[in-house]
């Protein structure tokens, strides 16, 4: 958690120059109340250090939850339903992480099986964020083929995070695993490949696709 008035503060102008970054991107109906509901989370976040979802549209769908004891995202099945009943690529979700870590796979996997929602901004809390829009091409998509490509999503993750391990030489020994800070940087950096590989695949396949991430570790 941030702690300081200067470290907060920091984190909130690195997560505006971020989202400016990006802005464009996004359709003007949308645009600043994305950003409104990333403050939000981010904000929240920053004053008791959990985790939140939130699912919303330009009119009035719009709800929250936030992680339970097992120190996992929640949504409820009755917020699920919600979700499902809404027009296709009509919603938006944001969605912040303490640790600064980029999307999981639990994440990706959620924004995609969910026809309805069609922009995703994960920020961590020191100012970081990740942005995925699926565009309207993607959003044509057929039910069937959003199953399939979710059969192999997992598979394509864990083999691009193995990936980056190959590539940069680097062992997880028992010596590598003693120094955690290394770890976890390593790890984020890991996703961080994930993320950027996906995503650059599908824009390829799928005009209109875009996707913006700016990570917390170098």
């Amino acid at each position: 958690m941030i702690h300081t008035h200067e470290e907060r503060e920091l984190a909130i102008n690195r997560l505006l120059n971020n989202y400016l970054a990006i802005a464009e991107l996004i359709e003007p109906p949308m645009r600043k109340l994305i950003y409104e509901h990333i403050e939000a989370v981010f904000g929240l976040g920053l004053d008791d250090g959990k985790e939140r979802v939130r699912v919303f549209n330009d009119k009035s769908f719009y709800f929250e939850e936030e992680e339970r004891e097992e120190k996992d995202i929640y949504v409820s099945d009755e917020a699920c339903d919600a979700i499902k009943a809404e027009k296709r690529g009509s919603l938006s979700m944001t969605h912040n992480h303490p640790l600064n870590v980029p999307p999981s796979s639990k994440d990706y996997k959620f924004f995609f099986k969910y026809l309805a929602l069609n922009d995703m901004a994960i920020c961590g809390h020191v100012g970081n964020l990740y942005f995925i829009s699926k565009g309207n091409r993607f959003n044509k998509i057929k039910e069937e083929a959003i199953v399939n490509f979710l059969g192999i999503f997992d598979e394509e993750f864990i083999k691009l995070i193995k990936q980056y391990f190959i590539d940069n030489n680097i062992r997880l020994s028992e010596e590598f695993l003693l120094n955690a800070k290394e770890k976890d940087r390593q790890e984020c950096l890991a996703r961080e490949y994930a993320f950027k590989s996906i995503c650059e695949g599908i824009s390829r396949q799928y005009e209109g696709f875009v996707y913006y991430m700016e990570g917390a570790w170098k």
